[in-house]
């Protein structure tokens, strides 16, 4: 697995280093560790995030943590995540600055196409150089929350987007769906897709409908929609929007581009009209496009 290989190597580099040279932990009294957040839940999907780790008291130089990750017990609700199978960590071993309160341990969840429980793990607080462990905040219980279950949550992650371009042709983007919390205002209202046309900054809104009586839904592009703001072209500084474009090339006022899954939501295949069009914006007028497209396919990775 590549992700695997890439850690190993920063492990490598981190003992390489830990060997030749000597390092000077902080020495102040009243230095405590302990993480920052006694649960974390994560969707399947995220890749990769960030577990906080928080350090206290004055500090004249750095601090070393070292976590190690376990199991849990399992339940009829629960199974335990397994390492390098459901998640992985970049390096179990961080140093915090003596002038920053937090440091992060980086993990990357492994998505699947399976609908299971949710899976946990453990992180805990195992060693410290330069502090003191808080043992009343040493551990986190982080929930990988199965994606699969739900058609909305299983739209997260990366996909191929697959479109004929009236300038260039066939093209395909790599882009990444987000998809809200469960509790928050998008959930299963919309999404944000990034990487259109190709750009990481280019974004579209994908809202989501779904009937859960008859387990059918589809998803559909709104436009007009603000793709980005302040776009600096280097003669002049402009705005992209996404327009429903007929056969006649003209905008529309009001248009969706509707999109239905298959069986494994692995594919969502869109309708060929309207086309998609990507135009730019200047002090409120219509300078010109960048590109128009139709939108023909979005392919799970």
């Amino acid at each position: 697995m590549k992700f695997s290989k890439i850690f190993l190597l920063a492990g490598v580099a981190l003992a390489f280093a830990s060997c030749s040279e000597k390092e000077e932990w902080n020495t102040s009294e009243g230095a405590l560790v302990g993480m920052a957040d006694a649960t974390l839940v994560v969707n399947e999907a995220k890749g990769i995030f960030n577990l906080p780790i928080s350090v206290t008291g004055n500090r004249n130089a750095e601090v070393q943590i070292t976590v190690e990750v376990s199991p849990v017990e399992e339940t009829d609700k629960v199974v335990s995540a397994i390492e390098d199978v459901n998640y992985l960590v970049t390096s179990k071993v961080i140093k915090v600055p003596a002038d920053k309160t937090t440091g992060n341990i980086e993990i990357k969840t492994v998505d699947d196409v399976e609908i299971n429980n949710n899976r946990q793990f453990i992180v805990t607080v195992v060693s410290v150089e330069g502090a003191t462990i808080d043992e009343n905040n040493k551990s986190t219980l982080v929930t990988l929350k199965d994606n699969d279950s739900n058609p909305y949550d299983r739209l997260a992650g990366a996909w191929y987007m697959n479109v004929v371009s009236d300038w260039d042709g066939p093209l395909t983007f790599d882009v990444t769906v987000i998809t809200d919390e469960e509790g928050g205002s998008a959930y299963e209202k919309y999404c944000i897709i990034q990487g259109l046309s190709g750009y990481s900054f280019m974004t579209a809104r994908l809202d989501y409908s779904y009937n859960e009586s008859t387990e059918e839904g589809y998803v559909e592009f709104p436009m007009p929609y603000v793709s980005v703001e302040s776009v600096n072209f280097g003669s002049f500084v402009g705005d992209i929007h996404l327009y429903g474009v007929n056969e006649n090339n003209q905008l529309l006022s009001s248009a969706s581009i509707r999109g239905v899954w298959n069986d494994d939501m692995s594919e969502i295949t869109f309708e060929a009209t309207p086309k998609m069009g990507m135009v730019i914006v200047v002090g409120g007028q219509l300078y010109g496009w960048w590109d128009r497209f139709v939108v023909a396919k979005m392919v799970k990775k």
